[in-house]
């Protein structure tokens, strides 16, 4: 570590007039690097090159020049005596976000000759570094719908020794993107070591989100000793809704036969927000019902609110009983993000035997013939009706 030592920026005495100069002294320290997200002890060296007893700095306090990315409070060290060196750690918390280099400065207020007083700026610069944490967060999934509300899961762990106390988790999106719902930020009484903590939080991704925003996450915490922050910034990507369904289903034959084959026409319509590359359609073999010919069907793109017919032809088991089948198709495409996605769809395929068919179509023309014959002697009888009275009125005349 180097030594850095320390210039006055500027310096105030008050007192009574005429105001002697005040002991001459310097601050000093070694610390060049601080940890982000974290409470920094710098080692602050006071060296008071002052005589005599009317030489000591009385009522000293320290304190931080307002410095974007770092805190700190007033240290009170009392007195130091002349021609004496004291160092005192200086207490200074690191935003997790804190710049690589922050330029900042110590101020020093005492009093001398019991009523006069000094007040000076010694600039100091330093580093900030990323530092071992003992938390640890993640965020999932990566992956969100636009459009829909999605649950994050936000995993917190302590990796280290000892348990941590008093945790607020904040998470942070950018506005045009999503929407936060629930309280923020998400309070936790404690982590013990080695254990973990799983919360959810619910956002609204809007439609119009970009393809690639951040999601902050933000840890405040106590260690034991000081206040301590950890920081996970995630990029979550966003894909637009899918929703293929199908219609106007059409079989060729209507009713197939065991050990024949026969056509699915359909028509897919995507009634998402998105649309669908690369859509392939596929019959699933299940039940005695498989593909014929190629496995699946290649159908291209099928855009936002479009639609595109799309015909399977499929040959059925000879050994297949009469009844009703559910047959899945399997659709494959690829989403705004060249992701594989899949989803299924089924449709209803009666299945009848070519036996059967034929019973019920004798049946059919059975019952027809049936009618036909009934009408033809009724017709025979009224004509045999008509001739017997005709005969009997001729017999008649004869015998009178």
């Amino acid at each position: 570590m180097l030594l850095v030592s320390a210039t006055a920026v500027y310096a105030g005495t008050g007192g009574p007039a005429p105001v002697p100069a005040p002991p001459g002294y310097n601050l000093t320290t070694n610390a060049t690097a601080l940890c982000r997200g974290q409470t920094n002890y710098i080692p602050i060296t006071i060296t008071n090159h002052g005589t005599g007893d009317i030489g000591s700095m009385q009522d000293t306090t320290l304190g931080l020049v307002t410095t974007r990315g770092m805190l700190a409070s007033t240290l009170d060290i009392g007195t130091v005596p002349a021609n004496t060196a004291k160092t005192y750690k200086f207490p200074v918390f690191v935003d997790a976000n804190a710049s690589l280099y922050i330029p900042t400065g110590i101020t020093i207020n005492y009093f001398y000759y019991e009523v006069y007083t000094d007040s000076e700026v010694q600039n100091m610069s330093f580093t900030t570094r990323a530092c071992v944490e003992p938390i640890t967060a993640t965020i999932s999934p990566k992956i969100i719908t636009a459009g829909a509300i999605e649950n994050l899961t936000l995993n917190i762990t302590n990796a280290g020794p000892y348990t941590l106390n008093a945790l607020s988790v904040s998470l942070n999106v950018p506005a045009s993107d999503a929407a936060l719902l629930g309280n923020q930020p998400i309070e936790i009484n404690s982590i013990r070591p080695h254990s973990s903590m799983i919360l959810s939080q619910q956002v609204y991704v809007s439609k119009n989100a970009s393809q690639s925003f951040p999601a902050n996450l933000t840890i405040d915490y106590y260690n034991g000793t000081a206040l301590s922050q950890a920081w996970n910034d995630t990029q979550l990507l966003t894909t637009g809704i899918i929703n293929i369904t199908s219609s106007s289903l059409t079989l060729s034959p209507t009713v197939p036969s065991p050990g024949s084959i026969f056509s699915i026409s359909l028509v897919l319509t995507n009634t998402g927000s998105s649309g669908a590359s690369a859509v392939t359609a596929a019959i699933v073999p299940t039940n005695g019902i498989s593909a014929y010919g190629g496995n699946s069907v290649f159908i291209g793109s099928v855009g936002a609110d479009s639609q595109v017919p799309v015909t399977l032809s499929a040959t059925t088991d000879p050994s297949m009983h009469n009844g009703v089948y559910q047959i899945p198709i399997q659709i494959n495409y690829l989403n705004g993000l060249r992701q594989n996605v899949s989803q299924s769809i089924t449709v209803p395929v009666q299945i009848l035997a070519s036996n059967a068919i034929n019973v019920t179509a004798i049946r059919s023309r059975a019952s027809g013939g049936s009618g036909l014959l009934v009408l033809v002697l009724i017709i025979i009888i009224i004509v045999l009706l008509v001739l017997y009275y005709r005969e009997r009125k001729k017999i008649s005349r004869h015998m009178k």
